[in-house]
């Protein structure tokens, strides 16, 4: 199987003096100025690390960027705990390539699960739909809404009012080890089908946020209602739902498709919300396709 020219871990300060990283897997193309490149954007309690899997079964003929968000993967500054900076933090990653010495793309797709969805969302409604060359977006496993209202049921099944919240958020500051294995169980159909290296890098990672930056996001993340902005936007994007999900009930994480104006939608019937975790072939299978047709 064709693989990545190079992977290499590379840093970029923001413009509030964080450093942040991110993996790039470089293109093992002659020229990668036609293709646009994948910036891969991962959700609550992950890392960059997160997308390996998946990442092993592409063909490695355009640059992708993994990124580490604030609060995670060790990184943590005490501030800037919210989704618009978040957002922000990618686009000064994009400004960071671009003036860099990498080679021209033709414009990226950005692919979220879970929170990192609303980081895009959050993107969009900030820079716009062709902002720094967005040609497409790939929404994984994550409704428009985490809380509920009355007019909106569809939203997490976990964490979706103050009282839930309250609960995760001692969870979380408790014992983190031991929501790191509670996070296994929530988010896979069976942890115990998946390879144990891959559980201990998934726990290890989780293990590498920051308790109070995990907090302070999952109380923003849960407030932001997207619905307007999905019905405004007309970037093309691809819809990917868990249909075991025991985070979303599957019709929510539909509901983006149905209100973005340009968007298609897969549902992966035996995956929970880590789906590219359960199917990675698949799941690199599926962004390859939507990224040529982009």
């Amino acid at each position: 199987m064709p693989s990545f020219a190079s992977i290499e871990t590379r840093t970029y300060c923001t413009n509030d003096d964080v450093t942040l990283t991110y993996r790039h897997h470089a293109s093992n193309a002659s020229s990668s100025s036609s293709a646009p490149a994948l910036v891969c954007i991962h959700g609550w309690s992950g890392s960059a690390e997160y997308f390996s899997e998946a990442l092993k079964h592409m063909t490695g003929d355009r640059d992708v960027y993994a990124l580490n968000m604030r609060g995670h993967a060790g990184v943590a500054p005490g501030y800037g705990y919210t989704i618009a900076r978040l957002a922000m933090d990618v686009r000064e990653f994009m400004e960071s390539v671009a003036s860099g010495g990498d080679r021209g793309h033709d414009g990226y797709v950005l692919c979220g699960t879970s929170m990192g969805c609303a980081v895009i969302w959050s993107y969009l409604e900030l820079f716009g739909d062709s902002a720094s060359g967005v040609r497409g977006v790939i929404l994984v496993d994550q409704a428009p809404l985490q809380n509920r209202r009355p007019n909106w049921a569809l939203g997490s099944n976990g964490c979706y009012d103050a009282a839930t919240y309250e609960s995760l958020a001692a969870a979380v500051c408790a014992d983190l080890d031991a929501f790191a294995d509670g996070n296994a169980e929530a988010c896979l159909v069976s942890p115990h089908s998946i390879n144990k290296d891959v559980l201990a890098l998934l726990k290890r990672e989780t293990l590498q946020c920051s308790q109070d930056a995990l907090c302070e996001l999952m109380y923003d993340h849960t407030h932001q209602d997207w619905r307007r902005l999905c019905a405004r936007s007309t970037v093309k994007a691809l819809v990917i739902a868990g249909g075991k999900s025991k985070i979303f009930p599957v019709q929510g994480v539909t509901h983006v498709a149905e209100l973005m104006k340009n968007a298609t939608c897969i549902t992966y019937d035996d995956c929970d919300h880590w789906l590219y975790i359960e199917q990675p072939e698949r799941f690199a299978r599926d962004i390859e396709r939507f990224i040529a047709n982009v």
